[in-house]
């Protein structure tokens, strides 16, 4: 039941605010359930959400990447479970919403340009860098977004989560 409600609310958070630019909380959501949750629900949430992306919006080279870095960004937040103080996970959490975010561009240009050069890698090292490049003031704003999102919102979620969460 917790993974469907999780998935449901990163479906449900991603559409909501899909028209505002440079803004998402998909990021927050899985890094505040992975803290909360055990990584077997954050994970599997995680997996249903990029399905369900796929089942609304049909297959695309995003697919890909979308299976490439929203469960694995599950199973590196739920290690800060491991850190004891709540400070440094409030800094820990900003610190892996901005490099994974900041990541997820790069991921995304790999894939794409894995999909344009067609298996010819002496391609695909001239794609990359066109297509990274051409995507940059894409990513720039979401990199921002999300260390101020997560900033401000991580400690007050999971406080309120872990006191209600049995």
């Amino acid at each position: 039941m917790q993974t469907a409600l999780i998935a449901a609310i990163l479906v449900a958070g991603k559409e909501s605010i899909a028209l505002i630019f440079g803004v998402e909380v998909v990021t927050l959501t899985i890094i505040v359930c992975a803290f909360v949750f055990p990584p077997r629900v954050s994970i599997t949430a995680a997996v249903v959400f990029c399905t369900l992306e796929w089942l609304i919006y049909g297959f695309g080279y995003w697919v890909v990447a979308y299976y490439l870095y929203w469960p694995p960004l599950a199973l590196v937040a739920s290690l800060l479970r491991l850190v004891k103080k709540t400070l440094p996970r409030n800094i820990l959490a900003v610190v892996i919403a901005v490099t994974v975010t900041a990541f997820f561009g790069v991921l995304t240009s790999v894939v794409d340009a894995a999909f344009a050069s067609f298996g010819e890698w002496r391609l695909f090292f001239v794609y990359f860098p066109i297509i990274y490049i051409r995507g940059v003031w894409f990513y720039a704003p979401y990199i921002v977004s999300n260390g101020v999102i997560v900033g401000v919102l991580f400690t007050p979620l999971t406080g309120v989560l872990v006191k209600n969460v049995k």
